[in-house]
């Protein structure tokens, strides 16, 4: 029994929740949680030899693209490149001076995590980038500006005033002599930059943004940007922006889900590293597993947040539980669906849709499908329900672009 006060790991006998669904960070015990992405990591490797420019990853939302980057980022930590423990989140706002501002930003706090609080005060453009981003986070520019950045499953976010152009120049100067007395001072070969979310951009956002970053952003010396997005970005760029897609190294990594059994696997190693014997047993029964791979194609953070999600429930109604039966677990589980559902506002026509629209992924042309009069109508009502994060979009080409719905609204609607 798990009694007042008690850890609930502990009581199943793990140091901590071995499936934490947060991004696996930049440490040699999270690079080995790392399962079924050899070939890309080698692509990864051999993408970054040029040691500056733009790698492009691509995925579906929840496949691990942060935990992959992080897991690059560690191996080329020991080739000599200064990671980026915090990654920058794009938002319809993101501007160039977001983009450099944050990079700095981060990097003076991978080198302080990495060489100690005075790392920057050894050298006078490291103290001087430094004093940038503190003077600029005081606020004495005009207008709106955001640094953003993650890391180990913390978000900061501080607001500062945007700058006149001149002044933009000026801050691209000082990440150019940052990064030199980075390379000279501790022999680093170049510096990482992450920029995530670009999922959440429309193709008219994402291509104005990284536009007017090309010359500014992506083109400073000694700097290896890494631009996460979904599956189908570089395409976009191809078609859209086609000078920005001249700059990108090489192709795009693309990250399908991972099959089932190394899922199975991931979870393994999880459980392992996080038993307090070598008897510990994850409390959910394989076969649940199974079953919430089906309904997310395989989407690995909903997977590791809903066996979290579940444990929690269980224990907090059963507290002498000592397994999860899949039978509970999936009752379990639709109630959570239908709990999420409950709080947006969903009219009766977007739940109607929606029981149609989890029969099969669709396109655009397909409006006729839900009696709907128009492509024009579709492209509405999908724009509404991407905002609220209940469908999926995956661009195959410059003009074809399938859409599905997320797990939770396969769960709560799916006839099986």
């Amino acid at each position: 029994m798990v009694h007042s006060g008690e850890d609930v790991w502990k009581h199943f006998g793990f140091t901590g929740n071995p499936l934490d669904p947060r991004p696996l960070g930049i440490s040699d015990l999270d690079r080995q949680l790392l399962v079924g992405r050899d070939a890309e990591l080698r692509q990864f490797m051999v993408l970054s030899s040029n040691l500056e420019g733009a790698i492009v990853v691509e995925g579906n939302i929840g496949v691990g693209k942060t935990s992959f980057v992080n897991a690059a980022q560690h191996d080329l930590a020991e080739k000599g490149f200064l990671p980026s423990h915090q990654t920058i989140e794009v938002g319809e706002t993101t501007d160039p001076s977001n983009l450099i501002l944050s990079s700095l930003s981060n990097l003076v706090y991978s080198i302080e995590k990495a060489h100690g609080s005075n790392a920057c005060m050894k050298d006078n453009s490291l103290k001087q980038g430094k004093q940038l981003v503190a003077s600029t986070m005081q606020g004495g520019w005009g207008g709106q500006l955001t640094v953003l950045g993650f890391g180990g499953g913390l978000q900061r976010q501080q607001t500062v005033t945007a700058p006149h152009a001149p002044v933009l120049a000026t801050m691209t100067q000082q990440l150019d002599a940052w990064m030199t007395a980075a390379r000279q001072k501790y022999s680093y070969k170049s510096g990482i930059t992450v920029v995530n979310n670009f999922d959440r951009l429309a193709d008219q956002e994402l291509v104005e943004l990284l536009n007017r970053s090309r010359d500014l952003v992506l083109l400073r010396p000694n700097m290896l940007w890494v631009l996460i997005g979904k599956i189908g970005m570089f395409s976009t760029l191809e078609t859209q922006a086609r000078r920005v897609s001249e700059i990108v190294t090489g192709q795009p990594i693309v990250l399908s889900p991972l099959p089932l059994s190394k899922v199975h696997e991931a979870i393994g190693v999880r459980v392992k590293k996080s038993a307090l014997s070598s008897k510990a047993e994850f409390p959910v029964e394989r076969k649940f597993v199974d079953l919430l791979y089906q309904v997310s194609g395989g989407e690995i953070r909903f997977i590791f947040k809903r066996l979290t999600d579940i444990v929690y429930e269980v224990t907090s109604r059963f507290p002498s539980a000592e397994t999860v039966p899949t039978e509970l677990a999936t009752r379990i589980l639709k109630e959570l669906a239908e709990r999420r559902l409950a709080t947006l506002p969903l009219t009766i026509g977007d739940q109607t849709i929606l029981r149609k629209m989890v029969e099969a992924p669709f396109r655009i042309r397909d409006y006729a499908k839900f009696k709907i009069p128009s492509q024009q109508a579709l492209s509405k009502r999908v724009r509404r329900l991407m905002k609220m994060e209940l469908l999926q979009s995956e661009r195959k080409s410059a003009k074809n672009v399938a859409y599905r719905t997320v797990a939770d609204v396969n769960i709560a609607y799916g006839s099986s």
